[in-house]
C-alpha cells in the first residue's frame, strides 16, 4: 500500500514543487534549499556563480556537486612512469580535495572532463545568482555523487603515466555543497564561462 504526502519546507513547513526531473527543489517562501532523496526532504547548502558573460540569453547554469574529502593512498604499486608523472605534472588527488561532479544532464566524456578540471583547479568566482540565467534541472543526488567520485579518483590514478598494478586508498567524505555554473551555449556544448 502506498502512502501519499506532501514535501514540506524542512524551515517553513511550507508545500514543495519542483520543475519536471529535478532532485532540488526551493522553498518559494524562505528561498531553503533541500535534496529529493528516497521519497524525502533533506535541507542543502546551495550556491551560484555570478556570470562573467554579456549575452545571458545564451548562457545556462549548470550545477556540481562540490564534495569535501579526505583521500588517504595507503598503498600503491606502479610499474614504470614515475619519472614521466613527475615531468608532466601528474599528480594524484589525494589528500584534502574538494571534488567537482556534474549534476546535470549532459554527456558522460563532458561531465568527467569538467568534473576533473575543477576538482584539480578549483575555480574562482563571486556568490551570486545572475537574473535571467536558466539551470539546467539536476538530476543526481549527493550520494550518487559520492560514487562518482570515488570513480572519478580511480580513472585519474589509471590515466596517469604508469601502469597501475594495485592501490587500496579511503575516501572520507566531510560535506557537499551544490555549486551552480554559468556555461555558454554553444554548437560544440557547453563552454565554461569561469
Amino acid at each position: 500500500m502506498f502512502k501519499v504526502t506532501a514535501l514540506t519546507c524542512n524551515n517553513c513547513n511550507t508545500v514543495l514543487s519542483a520543475p519536471a526531473k529535478n532532485r532540488i527543489l526551493v522553498c518559494k517562501r524562505c528561498e531553503t534549499a533541500h535534496e529529493f532523496r528516497n521519497g524525502d526532504v533533506e535541507t542543502i547548502r546551495l550556491s551560484y556563480a555570478q556570470s562573467p558573460g554579456d549575452s545571458q540569453a545564451e548562457q545556462v547554469y549548470l550545477p556540481f556537486w562540490v564534495l569535501d574529502t579526505e583521500i588517504t593512498v595507503s598503498g600503491l604499486k606502479i610499474v614504470g612512469g614515475k619519472i614521466r608523472r613527475f615531468m608532466k605534472g601528474e599528480h594524484s588527488l589525494d589528500g584534502e580535495k574538494r571534488i567537482w561532479i556534474c549534476a546535470g544532464d549532459i554527456p558522460d566524456d563532458q561531465a568527467e572532463a569538467l568534473g576533473l578540471q575543477y576538482t584539480k583547479e578549483n575555480p574562482e568566482f563571486e556568490v551570486g545568482m545572475t537574473p535571467g540565467i536558466p539551470g539546467i534541472p539536476v538530476t543526481c543526488d549527493h550520494h550518487e555523487a559520492m560514487q562518482i567520485a570515488d570513480y572519478l579518483f580511480l580513472k585519474n590514478e589509471i590515466e596517469r603515466s604508469g601502469t597501475l598494478q594495485s592501490i587500496e586508498y579511503t575516501i572520507d567524505f566531510h560535506g557537499s555543497e551544490l555549486i551552480f555554473l554559468p556555461f555558454e551555449k554553444g554548437s560544440n556544448g557547453l563552454k565554461p564561462l569561469i
